[in-house]
């Protein structure tokens, strides 16, 4: 019953892992944002969306790598490992506040440069 129960992880594990490959996580339809142009409202909620959602996914992802961890047979703990998972979500956090601090330059821009 133990292995059944192991062989059933690790099917579900490869199948999350390819369900998330598969997902297209670029953030190039945003709008085709330059250093100087601004981000939609609308642009600014689908960024803040996917942010949020992808922190959730991040914290979900290492959460089922513990669990999985805990519950799994010591044999086929080495299978588990969703780093690459984690560091494709941390990739998307990333692009996110780079695309949200670039808005607020350019939102900064005309001002700063009516100071000098």
């Amino acid at each position: 019953a133990s292995l059944s129960r192991d062989l059933s992880t690790a099917g579900l594990l490869q199948n999350f892992q390819t369900l998330l490959k598969e997902g297209d996580l670029s953030l190039s339809q945003l709008g085709g944002a330059t250093s100087s142009t601004r981000l939609s409202a609308e642009d600014i909620d689908r960024v803040c969306c996917v942010l949020t959602a992808s922190e959730y996914c991040l914290s979900t992802a290492d959460q089922l790598e513990a669990k999985l961890k805990e519950k799994i047979s010591r044999g086929l703990k080495d299978m588990v490992n969703l780093s690459p998972e984690s560091d494709a979500f941390r990739k998307v956090i990333s692009t996110c506040v780079a695309l949200l601090v670039q808005d607020v330059q350019a939102g900064c821009e005309t001002a700063l440069a009516t100071m000098n």
